[in-house]
């Protein structure tokens, strides 16, 4: 399994929406666009496809008073990212891709790609397509391949855009903020109150027990 392995499943599906959003939607299929302030711009046809796309920057400012030593007073643009969703062929089959501007991406330890004693995948953080397969209601099982968070905690694996005013707990950043590739099954149950995951990946959902000597680089979440 190589680092440029969610790229490539992803790249399907987003073309195809792509595609579809400028060349317009299939016959008898209306397109409708719509644009929504920290939501994004999105092409919606239906059961056809959709793609939704948002670009968004969070910028922090530290200030430590620390008594006797010397004061913090530190600016930084913690996240800039562009982000794609939606779901193409039909409502069932779903994608996601988003794009980090800030740093390297996200780190993997892959030897063909190691640069520094790490290996880089660029600026892409996410990149995975869903299949759920069984669907009644708000119950549903998934099959997600690709790059993605693997699903320790609901704080871990939450959307980014809720953090301007505050950001995940320690805990949560050094036990469950890890990205990986593999297949998962993603299950929801009990009218959507029961969530979980079970899967095949090529690390661990920490990314202090992927820690190895030399250098290992910044991980985004």
């Amino acid at each position: 399994m190589t680092n440029h392995l969610g790229s490539r499943i992803l790249a399907v599906a987003v073309l195809a929406s792509l595609a579809v959003a400028q060349d317009g939607a299939p016959s008898g299929v209306k397109l409708d666009t719509s644009y929504t302030p920290g939501r994004g711009l999105t092409f919606d046809a239906g059961e056809a496809f959709s793609l939704t796309l948002l670009n968004y920057a969070q910028a922090g400012w530290q200030y430590g008073r620390m008594g006797d030593g010397e004061d913090t007073n530190d600016f930084d643009l913690t996240r800039a990212r562009s982000a794609l969703r939606g779901h193409v062929f039909r409502r069932s089959i779903q994608y996601f891709l988003q794009l980090e501007y800030t740093d390297r991406g996200t780190v993997l330890f892959d030897e063909a790609d190691e640069v520094d004693g790490v290996a880089d995948t660029g600026p892409v953080l996410d990149a995975w397509a869903q299949w759920n397969f069984l669907e009644n209601g708000n119950d549903s099982i998934g099959l997600r391949v690709g790059l993605a968070k693997s699903y320790l905690g609901l704080e871990a694996t939450g959307f980014a855009t809720g953090f301007f005013f505050a950001n995940r707990s320690t805990t949560s950043q050094a036990f469950s903020s890890q990205r990986n590739q593999g297949a998962w099954l993603h299950g929801r149950n009990l009218d959507g109150r029961l969530h979980w995951t079970a899967g095949a990946q090529n690390g661990d959902v920490s990314p202090l027990r992927q820690a190895r000597p030399g250098p290992v680089g910044q991980r985004r979440q």
